[in-house]
């Protein structure tokens, strides 16, 4: 049962937890009194069922005791009237968080009853980021549908568990389990009972599982049954991501496989953390033969990057495609792509950026990554420097061509400076405020080589100033505001420098209405 059994097991410890706060292992000169629980949401409403109360919350609700706090869309209540606790049964749905120290786990519903003999509980959905001691990472543990059972509430039995490294709601690479017994810590003190309930001191991070078969998938593909595995390190770095195969009508058959790593580096606790991911594409087409590429991904404190390359070896397309058709000749069978980007934080003032992104021809995306082509900016290669503040900022960007089959405007380069809603006579007129841009760049537009066009080149200088004076009422804001805006080309489409100067005036009125009411709620808005 290994892969997902840390997710629910921290569940469990959280949910545990409800009944009595966490006990410590040394005697106290007198039993601790009972801790306090806080309750709150936007709208409760209460009914008597005999000797049981029940409160239905709604319009997002929190729990929250010393030891765990659990949130959600809404909730059901129950307690008994001889209880002397806030409630003996809680049923919460609509993204479910419960958190206890460091832990966060979510989940879609939850139900758990505490006033039984044997408390009990269940989970669906089920969804926890956390670090395993033994096995030094951090890790996604999730299970469509747990129980927590037990005289001691430390076990949990829980179907279709997984556990996986990679962060995707769904992921690309983990373990199944059907069927899994989750186990926390040995008793040897952890575990108390007092007046009929169950308290847990905080888990640690030792856990343990049995299981019946382990089942690793890749994008939804189980490659084999491994019975009686258990779970080390070697889940982490699998090297086989993903593996797809299958027919279609311009590819003929196809193979398309994934091999990657994570690199991990040591933070300033020793801890080790993810630095980067390599991922390796092996691909092969029928039609058009063998490629493959490199996808480098790289994240610290204050940097990140990445690195997207493929190569193909093309040996041509298939005659009679009607997709095909639409593209020209190909000028020469190697064919790639390489898109570099970089981005550092200097300080909270400062950031730069750089960027390269080369194509082999103009069809490459169209015809290999349509998505890219039809979601993505287009190609561009930049250096960028921004200079941010409180209320002012500016930057320096550098735009140019590596493609020569683009047509692309080129700013060699661009300057931007912004002040935002400065006042400018504070002590005489508070209320009024100045708003000022400047941007000055020299453009060059490059034409696609083919249409043999020369370059166009200009310079262009835009300057705003923007006056505004916001007067509150009521129930209302008024703002009158002044604004002048000069324009200077060097050259316009017909030679001749340009300036245009542009004045506004006006005033805008704004208005907000809103309102509660204790006994109206919208479910569909909270």
């Amino acid at each position: 049962m290994g892969r997902h059994g840390i997710a629910p097991v921290l569940l469990a410890f959280a949910l545990a937890a409800l009944p009595a706060a966490a006990q410590d292992k040394k005697p106290a000169d007198k039993p601790p009194g009972q801790q306090k629980t806080v309750i709150q949401s936007a709208n409760a409403l209460s009914w008597e069922e005999g000797t049981v109360t029940v409160t239905f919350l709604t319009g997002g609700i929190t729990v929250e005791r010393p030891d765990v706090k659990i949130q959600a869309g809404r909730a059901m209540l129950w307690k008994r009237k001889e209880s002397k606790d806030p409630f003996d049964e809680i049923y919460a749905e609509g993204n479910v968080i419960i958190t206890r120290g460091t832990q966060k786990l979510q989940c879609e519903r939850f139900y758990y009853n505490y006033s039984a003999d044997t408390p009990y509980g269940a989970i669906v959905d089920v969804r926890l980021k956390a670090y395993s001691k033994e096995l030094k990472t951090d890790f996604f543990a999730m299970a469509k549908e747990a129980r927590i059972t037990g005289k001691d509430a430390r076990r949990l039995v829980a179907d279709d568990v997984s556990l996986t490294s990679c962060s995707y709601g769904v992921p690309h690479y983990h373990l199944t389990v059907d069927h899994a017994t989750l186990l926390g810590a040995e008793p040897d003190g952890d575990v108390e009972r007092k007046k009929g309930r169950y308290g847990f001191s905080p888990f640690g991070q030792d856990w343990s599982v049995d299981f019946d078969e382990l089942v690793p998938e890749f994008s939804g593909i189980p490659i084999f049954y491994v019975p009686g595995l258990s779970v080390g390190p070697w889940l982490m770095n699998f090297p086989l991501r993903t593996i797809r195969f299958g027919h279609s009508s311009r590819f003929g058959n196809f193979v398309y496989a994934d091999f990657g790593s994570r690199i991990r580096f040591k933070d300033e606790n020793g801890k080790l953390k993810q630095w980067g991911d390599v991922d390796v594409k092996v691909d092969w087409r029928q039609v058009r033969g063998w490629a493959g590429g490199i996808d480098f991904q790289y994240k610290w404190d204050d940097y990140k990057g990445y690195l997207d390359s493929y190569y193909l070896h093309d040996l041509g397309r298939r005659p009679g495609s009607e997709f095909d058709s639409q593209f020209p000749p190909l000028e020469h069978t190697d064919r790639a792509k390489a898109h570099w980007f970089h981005r550092q934080d200097l300080s909270d003032e400062w950031r730069y950026e750089l960027e390269a992104y080369y194509l082999s021809d103009r069809s490459l995306l169209q015809e290999f990554f349509p998505k890219e082509f039809k979601e993505m900016k287009e190609p561009e290669t930049a250096a960028y420097v921004r200079w941010m503040n409180q209320n002012m900022g500016a930057f320096l960007l550098g735009r140019f061509r590596l493609n020569d089959f683009q047509t692309f405007d080129e700013y060699r380069p661009r300057v931007d400076f912004n002040l935002l809603s400065q006042p400018i006579l504070p002590g005489v007129a508070d209320n009024l405020y100045l708003t000022e841009r400047f941007d000055t760049v020299n453009i060059r537009r490059r034409f696609d080589e083919d249409l043999g066009l020369p370059d166009v080149e200009t310079w262009r200088v835009d300057a705003v100033t923007h006056l505004h004076a916001p007067f509150d009422f009521r129930y209302f804001q008024i703002s009158p505001f002044f604004q002048n805006r000069v324009t200077y080309y060097e050259q316009d489409l017909n030679d001749d420098s340009r300036v245009r100067d542009t004045w506004t005036a006006g005033t805008r009125m704004t208005a907000q209405f809103h309102g509660t009411h204790p006994d109206l709620t919208w479910e569909r808005v909270g």
